[in-house]
């Protein structure tokens, strides 16, 4: 099924357009905090793996923007089940813990 799969995606004629629709696929379902189907997370390790492959740099590219869309789709269900996890839980869903420092900050406040 797996093959069957990078082979639709990776056609050869189409590639950057299907990859175009699969990390449109990843953005609708990360937005909805909805895990990717399974027959996808079977195939897109095999895909980014072919698309990196190519000859072409436009396909290569390709692929990196379909393996930084899986990272960014990953974030964002960790993201909202984490959020929906404070929520039941009666807490803040926002993180408000966590300090962000910058360059201009002092060593002895880290």
């Amino acid at each position: 099924m797996s093959d069957d799969m990078v082979s639709m995606i990776v056609d050869g004629q189409h590639t950057r357009a299907n990859v175009r629709a699969v990390i449109a696929m990843l953005d609708d379902h990360g937005v909805r905090g909805v895990p990717i189907p399974a027959k996808y997370v079977a195939a897109l390790p095999n895909v980014c793996a072919k698309l990196m492959s190519s000859d072409s740099p436009r396909v290569q590219a390709a692929g990196v923007k379909l393996l930084l869309a899986c990272m960014r789709h990953n974030l964002e269900v960790h993201v909202h089940a984490d959020k929906t996890a404070r929520l039941d839980a009666g807490q803040a869903t926002e993180r408000h813990e966590v300090k962000l420092y910058d360059v201009a900050t002092p060593i002895d406040a880290v």
